[in-house]
């Protein structure tokens, strides 16, 4: 017995000497590893960055607007239920464990097993700190050592007032704002020494995932956090029943007069955060260098723009360029962030509507449609002050924005259809949808950088490449991304271009018409979003063969707020400032063809046909068309009474000729049972008849087509009449000479 229990005795020993040997070998592997990083005071007490951005010209950006709104604030100025609200959700042990909590590890582990994920973590405070200020976010065991053993110094030289301190000051909230002091500004408008309970509850639960519980973003869901929050400082004793019901009972409000802004450095770091997988203070901590296609002169125009908007609304406009796809400038000044989920109204009818039906071949630009009040199972959609045109075509519809021809449309294609085009241009239109997508509202929104990304793909003749404000990241000479031209299809040459003069039309006559007064084609189309407590949206999206633009206003509008109003100013002023001079026209494929179409007979009997050279220049129509996809068929209209033909017969021919120069005939002759036919321009003469009846009539050709048809005539040619000739005398019978003898 002694002897197995000293055996057992030496096996655990053994163990645990080859634990220790074990960690240790892992511990100086870790730190002579070149990525080690090492603990940095600086870093832990200001955002001290040490990131580099250049622009599309290789210079250094000095911008860092991302983080004016960065502010200190000492511990000891906040209430206790404030700092405590913090302790409770983030780490209940904080003032008891040594930087590692050994008791919420094992519960991790053991969750984590059972539920056969690795979603649960055990990060204290301490472990967040130095995982915000120094580390990246990537799952290794290398990166979790060097953040253990940075946690373990952070520990032996701070106290843990001074680590949560810093830890305050250093979390990120959401909407720009760094540490508690910044989040209060911005969300509650007050110093966050003046915090209520439930607005502590509020900042405390916000930094699980700030995009999801901000107040301003989602009420309900902020709500329900803030209510977990209060729960746990219930039951820790932070606060009494009496505080936590009349928390519960406050009402969330978030000041709507903060204004923040968005400089084309805040794009960049929110999509090198989601590419690299950090937080905004990692990435401003890593040492990489980031080179954007940042083009300083065309940033002026666009701030100089926006600033030039004095409204309180939250206004944002961004301009890149079709070659690379590279996002050159960008600004915006307001509480809301550009990169989240939103209602683009008629703005997004080209990419969700015309531009499929187009690819589809299901419409041209010049289809009929009828717009009259409709009820499509349910639903019935309305025009814009209740106004109905009746028999229109798809160009008027668009240049009108009329929303029932749109709904038909999209109604005839199919929803899957046009999700289907939704998601090849990147947008994350993930519920389920119904028609009321035709009129731009997305069930749970999309974001306004898709909606961009969709314009610039008609730009690119309908090659989609993803919009980025980087062209690559770079640590030391490595490249660790790389953006690329991926130029995969979602459009064809012809629908593209298509849309692209739908889309002209409406900035020469509809609403868009303010962009008109620029040097050169351009394109686009306008939304406005709202109800008639008021707007909250309001937009314009355009390109030219150049660059793509958007100029976006949002927030708690008035109804007189339009995207052909204001938006269309504000990019008016923009563009003349950032693109003066002349730019090359839409150049047309080879794929579309040019038409001529009878409008009368569009508008009055819902019919498209090519009009023929007889019409009044009034009654005709031009239109582009994918040669695919054009109509064959001519107007019969003013060819009947107008086109005919003289016949007249005269004893061995017949005399045709056509009152229209304008047209080829060809001709029918028919005799008894035997038609023949001849093709001839302006007369004809047939010698090839014989007495009897004939009837002529004859097709009219024109460009090669039968176009309509003359009426028949008949005529008959006269029998031939025996004649004979002064000289010619009667054949003389010599047996009857013998009467002169008689």
């Amino acid at each position: 017995m002694k002897k197995a229990l000293k055996i057992i005795l030496i096996t655990l020993l053994s163990l645990s000497v080859l634990a220790v040997l074990s960690i240790t070998v892992a511990i100086a592997a870790v730190k002579s590893d070149p990525q080690y990083v090492n603990f940095d005071m600086a870093r832990l007490n200001a955002i001290n960055y040490t990131l580099n951005v250049t622009d599309y010209y290789g210079n250094s950006v000095d911008q860092a607007v991302y983080i004016d709104n960065y502010k200190q604030v000492s511990l000891n100025s906040l209430h206790d239920y404030t700092v405590m609200a913090f302790v409770n959700t983030e780490d209940k042990r904080f003032y008891s464990h040594d930087g590692l909590d050994y008791m919420r590890i094992g519960k991790a582990v053991l969750n984590n097993l059972t539920s056969h994920s690795f979603k649960e973590g055990a990060s204290t405070i301490s472990q967040q700190l130095i995982k915000n200020t120094h580390l990246d976010n990537k799952k290794t065991l290398r990166r979790k050592i060097n953040e253990i053993l940075l946690t373990g110094e952070l520990e032996s030289r701070f106290t843990k007032d001074k680590i949560l301190e810093m830890y305050l000051n250093t979390i990120y909230f959401g909407r720009n704002a760094y540490g508690i002091e910044s989040a209060s500004n911005v969300y509650f408008d007050k110093s966050a020494s003046e915090l209520t309970v439930s607005e502590s509850a509020i900042l405390a639960g916000m930094i699980k995932a700030p995009n999801n519980y901000a107040p301003d973003k989602n009420a309900e869901k902020c709500r329900q956090r803030r209510d977990v929050v209060l729960s746990l400082m219930k039951e820790y004793g932070t606060i009494d029943e009496q505080q936590y019901n009349e928390a519960l009972n406050e009402e969330i409000e978030t000041t709507s007069n903060y204004r923040l802004q968005q400089t084309y450095m805040y794009g960049v770091v929110e999509q090198a955060t989601k590419l690299l997988n950090m937080t905004p203070v990692q990435l401003l901590n890593s040492r990489l260098t980031i080179e954007t296609y940042y083009k300083p002169e065309i940033q002026q125009s666009v701030k100089k723009a926006v600033d030039g908007y004095t409204g309180n609304d939250n206004v944002s406009a961004l301009i890149s360029e079709n070659d690379h796809s590279g996002i050159v400038a960008f600004y915006g000044t307001g509480k809301d962030i550009y990169f989240t989920k939103r209602q683009a109204g008629s703005a997004l009818k080209p990419l969700a509507v015309y531009a499929p039906a187009l690819n589809e071949r299901k419409i041209t630009v010049a289809t009929p449609v009828v717009d009259e009040k409709t009820n499509f199972g349910g639903y019935t959609p309305k025009n814009f002050n209740d106004k109905y045109y009746g028999t229109t075509n798809v160009q008027q519809s668009v240049v009108k924005s009329l929303n029932v021809p749109a709904v038909k449309i999209l109604n005839s294609i199919g929803i899957q259809t046009a999700e289907k085009y939704l998601h090849k241009l990147g947008m994350s239109v993930d519920e389920e949808q119904n028609l009321s997508l035709a009129l731009g509202n997305v069930t749970g929104g999309t974001m306004p950088i898709e909606v961009i990304q969709g314009y610039s793909t008609l730009a690119r003749q309908g090659l989609k490449s993803n919009l980025s404000f980087i062209k690559c990241i770079r640590n030391a000479d490595t490249v660790i991304y790389s953006h690329k031209n991926e130029n995969t299809e979602v459009f064809s040459k012809a629908s593209s271009f298509l849309t692209t003069d739908l889309l002209k039309n409406v900035v020469r006559q509809g609403t868009a018409k303010k962009l008109s007064v620029l040097p050169y084609e351009i394109c686009a189309k306008t939304g406005t979003v709202g109800d008639k407590e008021g707007n909250t949206n309001a937009l314009v999206c355009g390109y030219t063969s150049k660059f793509t633009f958007n100029v976006w206003l949002s927030g708690q509008l008035d109804n007189s707020v339009t995207g052909g109003g204001i938006p269309c100013e504000i990019a008016v002023n923009m563009l003349k400032d950032a693109y003066p001079e002349k730019i090359s026209d839409f150049a047309i494929p080879d794929c579309v063809v040019k038409a001529d179409i009878d409008s009368k007979l569009l508008y009055e009997k819902g019919e498209l046909k090519l009009a023929n050279p007889l019409l009044k220049e009034k009654d005709v129509a031009t239109y582009y068309f994918d040669a695919k996809n054009c109509p064959e068929e001519y107007s019969m209209r003013n060819l009947e009474e107008q086109v005919e033909l003289t016949v007249t017969a005269e004893e061995g021919k017949v005399t045709i000729e056509a009152n229209q120069q304008q047209f080829r005939y060809r001709l029918y002759k028919t005799h008894k049972t035997n038609t023949t036919t001849v093709e001839f321009e302006r007369e004809y003469i047939d010698t090839n008849v014989t007495e009897g009846e004939y009837t002529y009539y004859a097709e009219i050709l024109f460009n090669g087509n039968a176009i309509g048809k003359t009426r028949k005539y008949t005529v008959t040619i006269p029998h031939k009449e025996e004649t004979h000739p002064l000289w010619e005398f009667p054949e003389f019978d010599f047996t009857k000479l013998w009467y002169l003898w008689d």
